[in-house]
């Protein structure tokens, strides 16, 4: 079956009934979901150090935290893998590789399908770490809350900071967007020209 976009912008993709062949195969036949503001879910490509390579994983992301499993049957019984994005970083390497890091001993070096799938996953994971990380923060000042003017003010700045980095997020979405149409008509004029 074919995507169907949503109003959130988000794609959700069925799963084909045909098994398909190779790891990169089975993860195109299963999207990306967004199910509310802060949670994403979907396949990506994980690098694993015990086989040496890269094995498809189901990725749930959600309060700030990412979490894997072998298949999205296993989240009822296991998880495989949790990675807290406050105060983690996360890294592109490539057009569809990228590490997210807590900067400690947990890496994950992941990939996506696409370069549109990696931006998807790089937004989604900025904001949910931009989330926790104004959740930790006023976690911290919770003890300290007094309604004020300078904190109405703070408050308002915050938000402003999030609405700047979400402004931010959107930007980069679009470049890389820009990015993939650009490269994908360049290939059609080169295929164009070299028919003539």
């Amino acid at each position: 079956m074919a995507p169907v976009s949503l109003n959130t912008g988000w794609k959700v993709v069925s799963r084909k009934k045909k098994r398909p062949t190779s790891e990169e195969e089975r993860m195109s036949s299963s999207g990306e979901t967004q199910s509310d503001n802060s949670e994403y879910r979907g396949w990506l490509l994980k690098w694993t150090n015990y086989i040496k390579g890269y094995r498809q994983r189901w990725f749930v992301l959600s309060d700030g935290l990412l979490s894997y499993y072998r298949s999205q049957a296993e989240m009822a019984h296991t998880c495989r893998g949790t990675i807290n994005l406050a105060g983690a970083s996360l890294q592109s390497e490539d057009s569809c590789n990228f590490v997210i890091s807590n900067g400690g001993a947990q890496a994950f070096h992941l990939r996506a399908r696409s370069e549109v799938d990696r931006q998807r996953w790089i937004t989604a994971l900025e904001l949910a770490k931009d989330r926790a990380n104004k959740m930790r923060e006023r976690v911290d000042d919770e003890d300290d809350f007094v309604v004020s003017p300078e904190s109405t003010a703070t408050a308002l700045r915050q938000k402003l900071d999030h609405l700047n980095t979400c402004q931010n997020l959107v930007n980069q979405h679009g470049l890389a967007l820009q990015q993939v149409a650009l490269t994908s008509l360049h290939a059609l004029l080169c295929i164009l020209y070299d028919s003539k």
